[in-house]
Order: C-alpha cells, then sequence, then structure tokens
C-alpha cells in the first residue's frame, strides 16, 4: 500500500515539479510505465485546469494531491479551495474539429477521461475535489 500526499502552489512552473514526484511514486505501484504515462497526463492536465480555471491562475493558492495506491489500482484525489469547475458540464468534444481547426485547447477534460479508468468530481464546501482512478491489470 503506498499512501503519499504532496502539496503545491497553484502556479503553472510547478507542473515539471510535480509530474516528476508523481512519476517517483508510481514507480513504486506495479502500474505499467504505459499507464504510468497516462497517469501523469491525467494528472497534468487537471492540475493545469485547477491553475486556469479554479484559481484563474492567482500563484500561491494550495493544490492538494493525495496518492493511495494497492495491488489493484491507484488513485490520485486532487483537491484545492476556488472556483467551482465541474467537468460533467463540458461536452465530448469533436475531435476531428478540432484537429481541422487546429484548437489547442479544451481537451483537458476530454482527455483525462479517456486515459483513466474512473474520474468523479465533487464540489462542497468551496472545495473541488477531483478523484482519478486507474486500475492495475497483469
Amino acid at each position: 500500500m503506498i499512501y503519499e500526499r504532496v502539496v503545491i502552489s497553484s502556479d503553472l512552473k510547478f507542473l515539471y515539479l510535480t509530474r516528476k514526484i508523481i512519476l517517483n511514486i508510481l514507480r513504486k505501484s506495479k502500474l505499467s510505465a504505459e499507464n504510468e504515462n497516462k497517469v501523469i497526463i491525467a494528472i497534468d492536465e487537471a492540475v493545469s485546469n485547477v491553475i486556469e480555471h479554479s484559481h484563474g491562475f492567482q500563484r500561491h493558492k494550495p493544490i492538494d494531491l493525495v496518492i493511495n495506491s494497492n495491488e489493484k489500482k491507484i488513485q490520485i484525489t486532487i483537491s484545492n479551495k476556488g472556483k467551482c469547475f465541474n467537468p460533467r458540464t463540458v461536452c465530448k468534444p469533436d475531435i476531428m474539429e478540432s484537429i481541422k481547426e487546429g484548437k489547442k485547447r479544451g481537451l483537458g477534460v476530454f482527455l483525462i477521461r479517456q486515459v483513466m479508468d474512473k474520474v468523479q468530481y465533487s464540489f462542497k464546501n468551496g472545495q473541488n475535489k477531483l478523484i482519478l482512478v486507474k486500475y492495475i491489470t497483469k
């Protein structure tokens, strides 16, 4: 069983460090390298969304990441106090249209849903909580 907690400041310059820390934690699990990369992509997108949409690029607001894993799954909980951003309100994009138009934004929630096995969001008492789960397969 792995339990790790990381608190970062709401600043894009900390994304690289966050990826490195999370990857080191994931390497302690039995997750495949391919799935490690998928989890890193999902966390990167989720944290970027918190920084931009929930915190409005206001630096120094904390983002809390808790990583729990066992032999069956990795669960990452990302929490922050900021504006409510409900990913359930984001419609599935038309990928071909996005490619055709050269869009480089607006695909984060879609990407998270594609690479993670379970995505849960809640907003309670001014706190956003996003739970991402990736199952470990043998």
